[in-house]
């Protein structure tokens, strides 16, 4: 209600705080399901699709992404695709996977590879987004010590310029 009112088009959620495995993500998962079946018709009445951020936490892959927000097949639910927290030793095939979830993006100055912090590659992401029915908006994201003024000028200019040549 808050996020309609907002004017956002998009609310950014989170699923848990950490990775679970076995009948424990089992049991987590189906607690998610509940709250979200809660949350969506809520969403659709206000006109606000729910993005479900994959964190590096109890989403860390493509298919778990597909996994938890196909099991609604609703509009009203996507993924806020953080091209930042797949754990995969290609995380370009992973976030390729994940485009057609995408209702936003948080399109951060770098990634994982196998679980190492890497610059992104940013020509390689702007084309999986350019080939992909994606038109939304790109949120970039700069992270670390450096002076964030400075920073995201010149990270914006870059992802711009990919994304317009």
């Amino acid at each position: 209600e808050v996020a309609a009112k907002l004017g956002a088009p998009v609310l950014r959620i989170y699923t848990a705080k950490k990775y679970y495995s076995g009948e424990e993500r089992k049991k987590i998962f189906e607690n998610i399901q509940w709250a979200l079946s809660k949350c969506i018709p809520v969403a659709k009445k206000h006109g606000v699709i729910l993005g479900i951020q994959n964190h590096n936490d109890f989403l860390r892959t493509s298919s778990e992404c597909h996994e938890l927000i196909s099991s609604f097949n609703s509009p009203w639910l996507g993924l806020v695709l953080d091209t930042g927290n797949f754990i995969a030793e290609d995380p370009y095939e992973e976030i390729k996977r994940a485009v057609p979830l995408a209702v936003n993006w948080q399109f951060k100055e770098k990634l994982l590879i196998n679980n190492v912090q890497t610059p992104m590659d940013i020509d390689k992401l702007c084309n999986i987004i350019k080939s992909s029915n994606y038109h939304g908006t790109i949120p970039i994201e700069t992270l670390g010590m450096k002076d964030p003024l400075n920073e995201v000028p010149i990270f914006f200019d870059k992802v711009k310029s990919s994304l317009l040549s």
